[in-house]
Order: structure tokens, then C-alpha cells, then sequence
């Protein structure tokens, strides 16, 4: 007889231990989406983390294109100031009577020794020779 009243026994008890059977499925179950958010949560964090190095890498890399064009074009500036030949335009020719048909000043030297400057026109102008010219351009400059 003492059989019976153990299995009502438990069958009174059988229902709390449904609950505490549900009650660990439900913390497996509550465990293992905390589990699955907290890896969801890295990867997206490593995803982030990914996007930002690239990001200062093209930065980076933005920077150096930027520097090196700065100096090829410093390089090509220099380059072309150096094979760029420099003119220098005297407005007086060095030996006297360089030429009559120029248009910059010339220097004329008078039978006083003194010298002058003056333009081809003007010459022409003050109604000196030809000879007179010539002889005045053979002498060299003072």
C-alpha cells in the first residue's frame, strides 16, 4: 500500500518539476541569444573597427599623392628654371656703332672726346654724315 501514495506523491510534485525543467530550458535559451547578440555585437564592432583603418589608410595615402605632386611639381619648377636660358638685354651695344637702324640708344662719341648718348633718329635729325658716323663709330667705347 505504501506505493500508491508515493506515485500521487509524485505526480503532485511532476508539475514543478515541468517548471523547473522550462525554467532551465529558458535560461539555455536566454544564455544562448545573450551568446548570439554578444557575438553579433563583436562582429559588427570588428566590422566598424575594419572600416575605420581603411579609411585613415586612404586618408593616409591621399596625403602622400598630395606631397609627392607638391614635390614633382617643385622638382619640374626647379628643373625648367634651370634650362630656361636667362635674357639679358643690354639697351646699349658694347662697341660703338653696333648698329644705325636700332631703336635703343647709342652711344656717340664727338670729336671733343666727350661722350653721348643718343638715338639713330636723332642723328639723322642733327644732319650728320654718313662719314662722320662711321668715323665716330670706329672709336671704342669710353
Amino acid at each position: 500500500m505504501e506505493a500508491a501514495p508515493l506515485f500521487k506523491i509524485e505526480q503532485l510534485h511532476e508539475p514543478e518539476v515541468e517548471m523547473l525543467r522550462d525554467k532551465k530550458r529558458n535560461k539555455g535559451k536566454k544564455k544562448e541569444k545573450r551568446r548570439e547578440r554578444e557575438e553579433r555585437e563583436r562582429k559588427e564592432e570588428e566590422i566598424r573597427e575594419e572600416k575605420e583603418k581603411r579609411e585613415i589608410r586612404e586618408e593616409e595615402k591621399k596625403r602622400e599623392e598630395e606631397k609627392k605632386k607638391v614635390e614633382e611639381s617643385k622638382e619640374k619648377e626647379l628643373l625648367l628654371m634651370m634650362a630656361t636660358p636667362t635674357l639679358t638685354i643690354t639697351m646699349e651695344p658694347k662697341r660703338e656703332g653696333f648698329s644705325f637702324f636700332t631703336s635703343f640708344p647709342i652711344i656717340v662719341t664727338n670729336k671733343g672726346g666727350e661722350t653721348m648718348r643718343t638715338h639713330p633718329r636723332k642723328l639723322a635729325n642733327q644732319g650728320i654724315t654718313k662719314e662722320a658716323k662711321k668715323s665716330a663709330f670706329s672709336k671704342p667705347a669710353v
